[in-house]
């Protein structure tokens, strides 16, 4: 390996990009660039790294421009992690973008050139779950669990889809099967909190055990969607003005931190706590497992 080498340059780049210094990693990257062709693995790496230095610089048309550049040399199957990344990053502009179609074509199309691809599934799912593609998206959260069985957004996901169809004690007994295995995951006590507080079946519910379980969550963990199921359980054991109180922190806090999609579900359940009525919406569908 010479200085000259694209190896040489990835290499460099990727240490810029771990010091934060991302104008200097896209400069290491994009001389890499000239030196190896995308017709290379080295080359498509090298590709999908500029694009993604770009982006955490803040010039998104030209991230988008070399993961375009990184697929167009993809090749026509087999394993290829540039290709699959770069597929992936176009999914989640897509996805960012509204546009759920073109991000279900990328993230397929990750998933094919890398089918371990955890966050590809994981966002692939969280895009069929958006678009009412119930089946499609159970089968993405549990080939991540087939993946990685510790997964704890997979069995998420899976709940929130399962509440989506209705099938509220079959995603409890989703979250605490995964509990048993994995005592205290925070991720796996707060959707279960969630789930607890608000799902329509009263022989889900359970506001008391829900309240216990988010006030554990909340010791170590912030937040506004920790928050927001705080005001969940409060309301669902009848303490309303406290329901209140915490749901207009969290709205706030979400409007101060530009959260506008969030505004609108927060607001109405708001109305909710002061009407005194608890929440019966464990999850609505622009809220994702993918954070």
């Amino acid at each position: 390996m010479t200085i000259e080498s694209g190896l040489a340059y990835e290499l460099r780049g990727v240490r810029a990009l771990e010091q934060r210094d991302f104008a200097s990693a896209a400069q290491l990257f994009r001389k890499g660039v000239t030196l190896a062709p995308g017709t290379t693995m080295i080359g498509r790496s090298l590709r999908h790294k500029l694009g993604t230095a770009l982006a955490l610089s803040g010039d998104g048309e030209g991230a988008m421009r070399q993961f375009e550049e990184t697929v167009r040399f993809a090749p026509a199957d087999g394993f290829d992690e540039p290709v699959a990344k770069a597929y992936y990053s176009l999914g989640v502009i897509a996805a960012s973008n509204g546009d759920v179609d073109l991000a279900a074509q990328r993230l397929t199309a990750a998933i094919r050139y890398n089918p371990s691809y955890v966050e590809a599934r994981l966002l692939l799912g969280d895009v069929l779950r958006r678009t009412g593609a119930a089946e499609a998206a159970l089968a993405q959260y549990d080939e991540v669990a087939r993946i990685n069985p510790r997964a704890a957004a997979a069995r998420v996901g899976r709940t929130m889809v399962l509440a989506r169809l209705q099938r509220y004690a079959d995603g409890r007994a989703t979250l605490e099967d995964a509990l048993r295995t994995q005592p205290g995951q925070i991720e796996l006590s707060h959707a279960l909190a969630r789930l607890l507080a608000t799902a329509p079946d009263a022989r889900v519910r359970d506001g008391q055990r829900a309240l216990t379980l988010v006030q554990d969550v909340a010791r170590t963990n912030s937040g506004t969607t920790v928050g927001e199921t705080m005001a969940m359980a409060l309301a669902e054991v009848g303490n309303f003005d406290e329901a209140v109180s915490v749901q207009r922190s969290v709205l706030q806090a979400a409007s101060d931190a530009g959260m506008r999609d969030a505004i609108p579900r927060l607001t109405a359940n708001l109305r909710l706590y002061e009407s005194r009525r608890p929440c019966r919406t464990p999850w609505t569908s622009d809220e994702s497992v993918v954070n």
